[in-house]
């Protein structure tokens, strides 16, 4: 009898047991279903947060790529510029610089660009922008550099006016002569230079199309940059000189970033 009582004893006890344990399956299924759904989500998070991570890098890359081809092209322009005007521009003279400040108050034009003495940058330096000339450096500090543009009202660049077709270099040995040379004066207008200086002698014929060119004159601005074409051409009723209008190649305001000419015995001093 004792027996039969400690048996059924013992099954009520599993019975109890069993019955507990089914409610707390029953009571954690919803749970184990939200966690299993959180789990879930933070681990599609990072997957999201890795692929982002990695089209960052991938658009940083073809950023740089595009801009390694651009330096590259800009290379070789300024390398061919040796071969047909007979340019002298080294690679170690070209800094690339971002143009951070315009002004163009009362007809002064300047630009302010990240570059400056720290970098081998000086007062005279040319700026171009591929193979025309936009400016030349007048002011110089650490890391920035004042450039005044062409179209300032008191810029002055000696050039020298072609015809188109002697700069194709047909003939090489043929020497390249100039139609006329002058001065390049801004106008305060960026769309607009004129040539001055230049004398209306005998069998001088200024006409429209012709190229202007600097002319080498100044040693720190070399020959054979690019100004503009001369869009109006006429001589004074007044006087024995001619009024030169030209176009310039390169307006100021269109360009984000130049290229600053630095002379090769600065970069010595460079650190």
């Amino acid at each position: 009898m004792r027996r039969l009582i400690i048996a059924a004893v013992i099954l009520m006890l599993l019975a109890v047991i069993l019955g507990l344990t089914g409610a707390l399956v029953g009571l954690w299924s919803p749970f184990a279903q939200y966690a299993d759904r959180w789990r879930a989500g933070f681990h599609g998070l990072g997957t999201e947060d890795i692929s982002d991570q990695q089209r960052e890098v991938d658009d940083q890359v073809r950023r740089l790529q595009a801009e390694n081809n651009q330096l590259r092209q800009r290379l070789r322009e300024y390398q061919s510029m040796d071969s047909e005007i007979g340019t002298r521009i080294f690679p170690e003279q070209l800094l690339r610089a971002r143009v951070v400040a315009r002004s163009a108050e009362h007809g002064r034009h300047f630009l302010e660009i990240d570059r400056g003495a720290l970098q081998g940058v000086h007062v005279g330096d040319p700026v171009v922008v591929g193979w025309t000339l936009v400016g030349v450096v007048r002011g110089e500090r650490a890391n920035r550099s004042l450039v005044q543009l062409l179209s300032d009202t008191e810029s002055r660049i000696a050039v020298s006016l072609f015809d188109p077709a002697s700069l194709k270099g047909n003939d090489e040995a043929a020497p390249l002569l100039p139609v006329a040379q002058g001065v390049i004066a801004g106008t305060g207008d960026r769309h607009g230079l004129r040539v001055v200086h230049v004398e209306a002698r005998s069998g001088i014929q200024i006409r429209t199309g012709l190229q202007v060119l600097t002319s080498g004159l100044d040693e720190r601005i070399p020959f054979g940059l690019i100004i503009g074409e001369v869009v109006e051409a006429r001589p004074r009723a007044d006087s024995d000189l001619w009024d030169i209008e030209v176009a310039p190649a390169r307006p100021w305001g269109s360009y984000p970033t130049v290229v600053a000419l630095r002379r090769l015995e600065a970069l010595s001093q460079v650190p």
